[in-house]
C-alpha cells in the first residue's frame, strides 16, 4: 500500500495526463485495503453489526471510505477518490447563536480625558493623569464605585443575521443604529448589580521618561462573576441560559449574583430572530454592513421564559429533533438533571435524575445523548413520544488484559436502545503516538464494557512514522447498527 500511494502521488504531481494511468493504479489498489481485528476483552457477538466508517487521506489528494461491519464474517467495502488539485475537507458551519461576557475595559484611552470615561477606563486615566512620567503608578479600587451593573458585551452569530462584532463605544454614530439597539436591550434586561462585598482590585500605570504609557497591570480579583451562557437555537427563536454565582477570594466562596432586577428573574431566556442575509445585506459571499444595517435579532422579543431555581446550573441545552421540546440539564445540589420543557406553552413535562458525577462530556445522537466522564457512562434515550429515559449509567473500565482502554473524545457512537458503540482513534502501535487511519470499537450495556476490540487499518503502513505529510491519515469516523 505504501509504494502504490506514494507512486500515485508522484504520478499526480508529474502531469495532468496521468488521470488515465492514475485511475488504473488505485482501481487495482482499493481492493487491497484491510483491516486487521484485534479483540481484547469480551464477547464479539455484543458487536455483530457495528459498522465503522473510516474517512481517510492522504496528502488531500487521495480519498478512502472504507466501510467495515463486525461479524462473524467482517465484511469490508471500499470507496476512493483521486483529486489532482488537494481538496481540503471542511466541517459543517457551528453557530455560537448568542454570547454574553462581563464588558470591562482594563487599559488607559489617552485620547478620552477622564471626566469623559467610563468604568475601568476612568479609574486608569485618573491614574494615569496621577502619575509622573518615568514612573509607575498603582491604586486599589472598588469596582463597585465604578460600575452600578455588571456591563454586558453582546456577541450574535446565528443563521441569517448580520453582527459586526464591533466594541459598544465604535457603535456610536447611526451606522450601527441596529445593533447598538440589541447591545442597550441586553444592557437594560441583564441588570445585575455590582456585589457589595467585592474585594478591591489593584490597578498600575507605567509611563516612560516622556510620560506615554507603556505598560498597564492588574491583580486581584478582577473578573468574578462570568455568563457563562449556554443556548440552542430553532430556525426563528433562541433559547439561552446565564450563570448565577460570582467567586470570592479566588473561588473560595461562591455566591449568588442579585437576579431580582432582570425581568422574571433567573431562568431560561428567549428572543426571536430572522433571516436578513439578503441582497441588500451582502454583496456576492460577503456580508455588506450598510448604514443601518439589519442584524436580524428581534430584540424586543427577549424575555425570560422558564423560570429555574437559584441553585440549578444550567450545563448544557439542546432540543428535541422535532424542536417540539426544549431539553435543559442542570447540576443542582450534586445532581445532574435532564428536565424536558414544551416550546409552544414552556411547561414541563419530564424531570429525570441523572447522574451524580460531576465532570463528563455531552455527546448528541438522533436517537440518544451520551454523558462520558472518564470512569463512567450515562446513556439518555430520546423516546418517540419526546420525553426521555435514562438507558442506563455504567462504570468505565481502564485497564483490560495490559492494554489501556482509548478513553479521550470519541470520535463516533451509536446506540441500539440497549447497546452503545464508542469509536475512538488509535494510536498505531508501531510508530508510537501517531493517529493514523486504525480505530478502537467499545460495547457497552447495562452490565458495563461487554465489549472491545482494536482495528488495524492498512492504510496506516506510513512511509515515515514521524512526517504526517506522507503518511495517509484519517478524516472522520462514522458508526452504526446495521442488524
Amino acid at each position: 500500500m505504501k509504494k502504490i500511494v506514494v507512486a500515485v502521488l508522484a504520478l499526480a504531481l508529474l502531469s495532468v495526463t496521468s488521470f488515465c494511468i492514475l485511475s488504473g493504479a488505485v482501481s487495482a489498489e482499493k481492493a487491497n485495503v484491510t483491516i486487521r481485528e484485534n479483540i481484547l476483552y469480551g464477547d464479539k457477538s455484543y458487536a455483530k453489526g457495528v459498522t465503522v466508517w473510516t474517512e481517510a487521506h492522504f496528502d488531500e489528494h487521495l480519498f478512502w471510505d472504507t466501510a467495515y461491519t463486525i461479524g462473524d464474517t467482517p465484511t469490508i467495502m471500499t470507496d476512493y477518490e483521486f483529486h489532482y488539485d488537494k481538496l481540503y475537507q471542511t466541517d459543517e458551519r457551528n453557530y455560537h447563536a448568542v454570547e454574553l461576557d462581563c464588558d470591562f475595559r482594563f487599559g488607559v484611552d489617552t485620547s478620552t480625558p477622564a471626566e469623559e470615561s467610563i468604568g475601568l477606563q476612568k479609574a486608569y486615566r485618573e491614574l494615569f493623569d496621577a502619575t509622573a512620567p518615568g514612573m509607575q503608578g498603582k491604586q486599589l479600587i472598588r469596582l463597585q464605585e465604578y460600575y452600578t451593573y455588571y456591563p454586558v458585551r453582546v456577541a450574535i452569530d446565528l443563521p441569517g443575521t448580520v453582527w459586526n462584532g464591533n466594541d459598544y463605544d465604535r457603535l456610536r454614530s447611526d451606522d450601527y443604529i441596529n445593533e447598538r439597539a440589541v447591545w442597550d436591550k441586553f444592557n437594560a434586561f441583564f441588570r445585575i448589580p455590582i456585589p457589595e462585598d467585592l474585594p478591591p482590585l489593584e490597578i498600575s500605570v507605567t509611563k516612560d521618561s516622556r510620560g506615554e504609557c507603556i505598560g498597564v497591570g492588574s491583580s486581584g480579583h478582577a473578573v468574578d462573576f462570568y455568563f457563562n451562557v449556554r443556548s440552542a437555537y430553532t430556525g426563528d427563536r433562541v433559547f439561552f441560559s446565564i450563570g448565577n454565582k460570582y467567586d470570592l477570594k479566588d473561588g473560595e466562596v461562591t455566591k449568588y449574583i442579585d437576579t431580582s432586577l432582570i425581568p422574571g428573574g433567573y431562568g431560561i431566556y428567549s428572543f426571536t430572530y430572522k433571516n436578513v442575509r439578503n441582497s441588500k445585506n451582502t454583496k456576492g459571499n460577503a456580508t455588506y454592513f450598510y448604514p443601518g444595517y439589519e442584524t436580524g435579532v428581534e430584540q424586543e422579543s427577549l424575555a425570560m421564559v422558564f423560570p429555574l431555581e437559584q441553585h440549578a446550573e444550567v450545563i448544557y441545552l439542546t432540543l428535541s429533533n422535532d424542536e417540539h421540546d426544549l431539553l435543559i440539564f442542570t447540576r443542582e445540589r450534586g445532581v445532574t438533571y435532564l428536565t424536558v420543557v414544551e416550546i409552544d406553552s414552556m411547561t414541563k413535562r419530564q424531570k429525570l435524575p441523572i447522574t451524580e458525577a460531576q465532570q463528563f462530556t455531552f455527546y448528541e445522537y438522533d436517537n440518544c445523548i451520551v454523558l462520558s466522564g472518564w470512569d463512567y457512562l450515562s446513556v439518555i434515550e430520546k423516546q418517540e413520544d419526546g420525553l426521555c429515559r435514562l438507558a442506563f449509567t455504567v462504570s468505565r473500565k481502564q485497564e483490560i488484559n495490559d492494554h489501556t482502554i482509548q478513553k479521550g473524545v470519541a470520535t463516533a457512537m451509536a446506540f441500539d436502545g440497549k447497546k452503545l458503540a464508542i469509536v475512538d482513534r488509535t494510536a498505531e502501535k508501531t510508530y508510537g503516538t501517531l493517529e493514523l487511519c486504525g480505530f478502537t470499537v467499545a460495547i457497552y450495556d447495562c452490565t458495563g464494557l461487554v465489549y472491545y476490540g482494536e482495528y488495524e487499518n492498512s492504510l496506516s503502513v506510513a512511509a515515515d512514522p514521524n512526517d504526517y505529510a506522507i503518511n495517509c491519515l484519517p478524516i472522520r469516523y462514522r458508526v452504526c447498527w446495521t442488524e
